[in-house]
């Protein structure tokens, strides 16, 4: 029950991808960690996984399979990033999200991103029992 009831709430970017929302309506955003960056890829590191994000993959109309979607954290929310950047590759606790050029400067080592989920179920839980032990 808790799993369909964040799904519900939050949405996600498999609801987005089969016209149930629209991307500014997914109320579930990841806040990780910039722990790497990588120039010359244009891609950086965070400290957001598996354990965070899934390991399930959505496939985009492109064919190209994302674990997530970087945005901008802002007051209040977020706003979205340039729609080619995108989570491409995760571990158990870290992910390589690929950026532009430019979004790469807006994110150095010790800031953060966000990441909005493939499902929000995973997610959400993850938040939930990390809200628990900083309490």
């Amino acid at each position: 029950m808790k799993c369909v009831l964040a799904t519900l709430v939050y949405f996600d970017l498999m609801q987005w991808l089969n016209g149930i929302c629209q991307l500014e309506e997914i109320g579930i955003c990841l806040a990780a960690p910039v722990i790497g960056h990588y120039p010359g890829r244009n891609e950086i590191a965070v400290h957001a996984g598996a354990v965070h994000l899934s390991k399930e993959v959505l496939q985009m109309p492109d064919g190209q399979c994302i674990f997530g979607k970087p945005v901008r954290l802002k007051p209040g929310g977020w706003e979205a990033l340039a729609s080619a950047s995108v989570v491409q590759r995760i571990s158990q606790e870290h992910g390589i999200i690929r950026l532009s050029e430019k979004e790469m400067e807006s994110f150095p080592v010790g800031s953060l991103i966000g990441i909005l989920p493939v499902h929000a179920c995973l997610t959400a839980d993850a938040m939930m029992l990390q809200a628990h032990h900083v309490i």
